[in-house]
Order: structure tokens, then C-alpha cells, then sequence
């Protein structure tokens, strides 16, 4: 949940955005800037504010919205009884809809997705392995997903649409939209090339990959925020606090927004999990 914010462009890197972040700076993904021509016209003219949840939030967001991990959320195919509840007029869109593509691809349909998800079970989710085990790699000389090396991520391979075992068996004209875009499957790997053991092992990378960027990549500016601290207060606020620092007026759309969360319900077992497995050395370097 990092955001890369310059004058004329907005870059977010991969993570659980914040809505009211998300609705006024999140533009696109942000990967691999530093293959660009001239990375350095981004860096030295860029602000990074780097936005923490604390990690027992961060999980269960994560668990909530497990955005293309397809490990980390049981996909099933809908029944007949989920399918036979599309109301009428829901039906007559799709009819016109079917007209129009057979006019225009010549008789090809674009299904909609017949799969739901499952959303595991916190033990569960924190227990799968982070990284796809049957799925044919790619050359190792080629670039993966996003431009990343073969050694970042798991699977490796931009052509193909991953598509979990659970729902093979289902034409793949039914799979569109898949739930979380498992389809697009990207599970990154640690500094060696292998797996994180659970998702707290991700945050660590990331939280070191964050408070490392103005170094490496002389940035013209960092900070860092505790999402918990902000809650209940106004967008304005944060960009005029923003504002006085980099002694710049900002350029924003409409700041009415308040940053909102309703409070997540964590069970004991879920905490003492927590406790025993996050970094708090490297928790404690952004505030937790």
C-alpha cells in the first residue's frame, strides 16, 4: 500500500490500496519504472508516501481480497440455482450484448464467469504456499509478468492465463473475470529466488524494498504514514500537511473524502499467530 505521486502522473505500487487514497492518487500499477528510458526523470520529481497498515489489518485485508494469488482462494464453479437468479432485465442486456458480438466477431461470444470464490479461513490462508507449483515456467533468459526477471516472481509466463485445477473441467469461454484476477497469477519471491514461508515474510520485503527507495533510487522525497493514524480524518488535511512540507501547492481533484475503515474483528488465535511470526524489528521501523 505505497503510492509514487509526481506532478503529471500517479504511479501506485502493488498492494492493498486505501480507499480514500485509491479514489484520488491510484492511477496504475507501478512496476518496473526503472527499465524506462530515463528512469531518473520520475525519480528526482517524485514524492513517495509510503502508507503502512499495521500487520494484523494488512493480513486480513489480503485474506479478504486475495488479488492474484490463486493459492489463496478456492474458486468453484456457480451452481444452477446462483445462475438461474439473473433477473430479466440482467438477461436482456446479455441477449443484446450476444447480438452485437456475433455482428462483430462473427459469431463469437465473451461469456461472462460462471466461478465464485471461497474466501479461506485465516490458518488456511496464511498455510499456502506463496507460489504456484503446477504451472510450466518459462525460459529462465526471458522476462516474466510486468517486466519482471524470471527470479521475482512465480509463475513466470505473460502469455498464459493461469487457470486453478478446481475449474479446468469449465470451457474456458466461461472464465472471464475471474474473482481477484487469479488469472493473471503473480506470486513474488524473496531476494533469492524462492518463496516467502507466509505472507508476513512478503511484508517484510516490502517494508525493507520501501524505507530503501530514496537511497536507491534518489527520490526527491519519502515519508511514511500509519493508515490507523489518519482514520476519521480529512484527504484535505493530509495533502495540506503534505503541502507545507514540499512547499508546493497541490493540483489534487476534489479532497472531500475522509479516510474510513470499518473495524476489523480479529480473533485471539488469529493475533497470537501474528505476534509470533511478524518482524517486529522491522515492524517497529515504520511505527508498529
Amino acid at each position: 500500500p505505497e503510492y509514487v505521486i509526481e506532478t503529471s502522473n500517479r504511479f501506485g505500487e502493488s498492494g492493498l490500496a486505501a480507499t480514500a487514497m485509491n479514489d484520488h492518487f491510484y492511477d496504475k500499477t507501478w512496476w518496473q519504472i526503472a527499465q524506462s528510458d530515463d528512469p531518473s526523470k520520475y525519480f528526482q520529481s517524485t514524492l513517495v508516501i509510503a502508507l503502512f497498515r499495521n500487520p494484523y489489518d494488512w493480513i486480513e485485508g489480503m485474506r479478504r481480497i486475495p488479488h492474484h494469488w490463486p493459492n489463496h482462494a478456492d474458486l468453484i464453479p456457480k451452481d444452477k440455482s446462483t445462475l438461474a437468479q439473473l433477473d430479466y432485465k440482467e438477461n436482456k442486456r446479455i441477449r443484446h450484448r450476444r447480438r452485437l458480438q456475433r455482428r462483430k466477431l462473427k459469431g463469437s461470444i465473451v461469456q461472462k464467469s460462471f466461478v465464485k470464490a471461497r474466501i479461506l479461513d485465516w490458518e488456511e490462508f496464511v498455510n499456502r504456499p506463496m507460489h504456484l507449483s503446477d504451472h510450466e515456467e518459462r525460459d529462465k533468459g526471458l522476462l516474466c509478468q510486468k517486466g519482471l526477471p524470471f527470479e521475482m516472481v512465480s509463475p513466470c509466463d505473460p502469455d498464459h492465463s493461469y487457470v486453478p485445477a478446481s475449474i479446468r473441467h469449465i470451457p474456458s469461454s466461461f472464465l472471464r473475470n475471474l474473482p481477484f484476477e487469479v488469472d493473471d497469477a503473480i506470486y513474488e519471491l524473496n531476494s533469492h529466488g524462492h518463496p516467502f514461508k507466509n505472507p508476513l515474510e512478503l511484508r517484510s520485503a516490502k517494508i525493507t524494498n520501501l524505507l530503501n527507495l530514496q537511497r536507491d533510487w534518489d527520490l526527491g522525497a519519502f515519508g511514511a504514514i500509519q493508515y490507523d493514524d489518519i482514520l476519521g480524518e480529512p484527504l484535505e488535511e493530509l495533502v495540506q500537511k503534505i503541502e507545507s512540507i514540499v512547499g508546493l501547492k497541490n493540483f489534487c481533484p476534489s479532497k472531500n473524502s475522509t479516510f474510513q475503515k470499518i473495524p476489523y474483528n480479529h480473533s485471539s488465535s488469529f493475533r497470537s499467530w501474528v505476534r509470533e511470526h511478524a518482524n517486529w524489528n522491522m515492524e517497529a521501523r515504520v511505527g508498529f
